[in-house]
């Protein structure tokens, strides 16, 4: 595992997030901690990055907002390399 801080620009806004990077098979996975929320972030059938979120995470939902979530796994697309792939 390795933690490293994610600087996400999001409402005109530099934000970051304690991020840590999970080895599972051939793909990465990231679980990105929004104020006090572990959010995992994985790959999908189209090889973007997708939030994984519980039914109790939607109770925050005022913290997870889908944009914010957005803007997120467009970053961690852009550092594995994977953005404009289709």
């Amino acid at each position: 595992m390795s933690d490293f801080e994610l600087p996400v620009t999001y409402q005109n806004q530099e934000l970051t997030f304690p991020t840590r990077l999970l080895l599972r098979g051939y793909q990465p996975h990231f679980e990105v901690t929004i104020g006090e929320i572990p959010v995992r972030f994985e790959r999908d059938e189209e090889e973007r990055f997708r939030a994984l979120v519980t039914p109790d995470q939607l109770d925050n939902l005022p913290r997870l907002e889908t944009p914010l979530l957005e803007a997120i796994a467009r970053v961690l697309e852009v550092i594995t390399g994977s953005e404009g792939d289709e």
